[in-house]
């Protein structure tokens, strides 16, 4: 559920720019859906309106501007949005597709995309999403002052080390594998820069990490300046191990899933 994550700015951009039309503004199909198990009749028309204009325009694009697995996994994302805000709708978000896709199946495109969305992955990914948008308005904004600029990195630093904190539990393995990918995109990014220089370059590993105790002693003397260099290095060291100990652990992962996936059609195909 959480791979559309990193993209998610750009499936918000094509959402919402392609909502303002209103060409599928009062269809009848979406006035059915007004009266399918909303409590106290509930009107959906707007939601409905809005999921349309979306699947047409992901209909349009797939395969040239847009990957189809990602876009409909924002809609779930959406959608799960725009059911909970009606606290007495009966829909979660897959049953509300299943409807929908009767009603317009000419734009079922989304089928095998879209899932059932918790409140807890919700939140999840809506933390995640900031953490995205912090860093990218980092990289695009340069219009301000360098210190409002490192705020933005500031933030996505305390965020992650929060967050990251969840990963010594193997139910959040989604969550973890996605701030994973977050922390590679920032390091990368990080690496390249030469502002903001209170602000770690490199994010530790999401799966483990070391805790190096810092010493006391001044830097600006002679005994203090070695030291500090001999730290920097260590430092310098110990986060190029735990990168390369990360993607290990990422890419094994990955391939498990690949091998599960080879395990499973290998008996499908014998049986």
């Amino acid at each position: 559920m959480y791979n559309f994550v990193s993209s998610h700015e750009t499936y918000k951009r094509m959402f919402d720019d392609t909502t303002k039309d209103d060409s599928y503004k009062s269809m009848q199909p979406c006035e059915n859906v007004n009266y399918l198990d909303f409590d106290n009749g509930a009107s959906f028309d707007y939601p409905c309106e809005r999921v349309a204009m979306y699947l047409s325009s992901i209909k349009e694009k797939d395969g040239y501007s847009v990957n189809k697995s990602e876009g409909c996994k924002y809609l779930s994302y959406i959608l799960y949005n725009e059911l909970m805000s009606r606290e007495k709708s009966k829909y979660d978000t897959l049953k509300f597709y299943e409807e929908f896709k009767n009603t317009y199946d000419e734009l079922d495109i989304c089928s095998g995309y879209i899932e059932i969305i918790s409140g807890d992955i919700f939140e999840n990914i809506t933390k995640l999403c900031k953490m995205y948008s912090e860093l990218s308005k980092f990289k695009s904004t340069h219009d301000i002052g360098v210190h409002e600029r490192c705020q933005y990195v500031a933030q996505c630093v305390t965020s992650y080390n929060s967050y990251i904190r969840l990963c010594n539990n193997s139910i959040y393995r989604d969550l973890c594998n996605a701030l994973e990918d977050f922390r590679q995109n920032y390091n990368e990014y990080m690496d390249s820069q030469t502002i903001c220089e209170s602000i770690p370059k490199h994010l530790p590993p999401a799966f483990g990490h070391n805790i190096i105790v810092i010493s006391l002693i001044p830097i600006f003397t002679p005994l203090g300046s070695r030291i500090h260099h001999l730290l920097r290095r260590q430092k310098k060291i110990l986060n190029n191990i735990e990168d390369i100990s990360a993607e290990l652990n990422h890419t094994s992962e990955r391939n498990n899933k690949h091998s599960e996936n080879m395990r499973y059609n290998i008996a499908y195909y014998s049986s």
